[in-house]
């Protein structure tokens, strides 16, 4: 359980949260949040214990956390190096309501 819930925090939960209210939001900074997230979850498992057998969860969700961090900077990184050339959106909220 662990495992799925870590995977979708470093990877979804920065691009989703910023789609729904942020301006900017914008599919580079998406992709590169979502593989920056993963990549930092993985990498800093395998360096800490050298493979996924027999890890306690509290490494998982040191792993996470800065997963989710790495996530989020590259995120804002990759849109304020974006500024000006991507199309701000409109957010759910500004749409009429039926």
């Amino acid at each position: 359980m662990v495992n799925s819930w870590a995977t979708l925090f470093v990877g979804i939960f920065v691009p989703v949260t910023a789609a729904l209210y942020w301006k900017r939001a914008n599919p580079q900074a998406a992709w590169v949040s979502m593989t920056a997230g993963t990549l930092t979850w993985i990498g800093y498992i395998i360096v800490r214990t050298g493979n996924f057998q027999e890890i306690a969860d509290s490494m998982f969700y040191t792993a996470a956390a800065y997963g989710g961090i790495v996530s989020f900077l590259s995120y804002v990184l990759v849109t304020i190096l974006k500024r000006g050339k991507i199309k701000e959106v409109r957010l759910p909220s500004e749409y009429p309501g039926e």
